[in-house]
């Protein structure tokens, strides 16, 4: 985030949410910071001095700032660790053409349960909030979800408010969920409907995207 109106912004609307915090803005250029910029931003006495407890685990590596990189991860403390959030997905039930996809997901869930459990069968040790975030369809850069009439689709929040909805649960003792109240609600009905219904669901949508998919690139074709 390098713009400074967009900074101010942000940094007015976490005041406005959390009026009883304090906000520090820290700019990093992904495409033109060095690790050495990184260390001398991170090593700042204002950013130093934070206790910084909420772990995002999403992609990328941890670099050469980070000492040790490599230990098991039941082995954080909540003193380094409060919160570890790893990004799921309310769909895991399988489906046409998103196999592979879904296959992905239902293993972040099964990671995330078995992460909670070490966490809590470590004797003498404080608890690690470990949480699966189950987001549903999100406004985000695909246009076809936000295009489809389908009920499994209704609802869509955006990005921002799926992040601060999220994060919200944190803390709640649930392992695989979400934080925005009507994907959980689609969640939890499409998981209580039999399996012969899911499979007609998911098929149906699914089909859907897929003609969509295929229509846009023929479009997008020379002409």
């Amino acid at each position: 985030m390098e713009d400074p109106k967009q900074n101010c912004k942000c940094s007015e609307e976490l005041s406005s949410q959390y009026p009883s915090r304090s906000t520090r803005l820290l700019v990093l250029p992904a495409l033109t910071t060095t690790l050495k910029a990184i260390e001398e931003d991170v090593s700042n006495p204002d950013i130093a001095s934070l206790n910084l407890v909420i772990l995002v685990n999403n992609i990328g590596g941890l670099g050469d700032f980070v000492s040790p990189q490599y230990m098991p991860v039941w082995s954080y403390t909540a003193d380094q660790v409060d919160s570890l959030l790893n990004v799921s997905s309310a769909m895991t039930s399988g489906g046409p053409y998103i196999a592979i996809y879904t296959a992905t997901k239902a293993h972040v869930n099964a990671l995330s349960r078995g992460l909670a459990a070490e966490f809590s069968a470590k004797e003498g040790h404080q608890r690690v909030d470990v949480m699966s975030l189950a987001l549903g369809n999100t406004k985000s850069g695909c246009k076809f979800h936000t295009e489809l009439r389908h009920p499994i689709l209704h609802g869509l929040c955006d990005t921002e408010t799926a992040a601060r909805t999220d994060l919200d649960r944190v803390g709640c003792g649930k392992v695989v969920g979400s934080g925005w109240w009507l994907h959980e609600l689609q969640r939890r009905m499409f998981n209580l409907s039999s399996e012969k219904r899911k499979l007609a669901t998911i098929t149906k949508m699914m089909k859907k995207l897929k003609g969509k998919d295929f229509a846009q690139k023929e479009g997008s074709g020379p002409g």
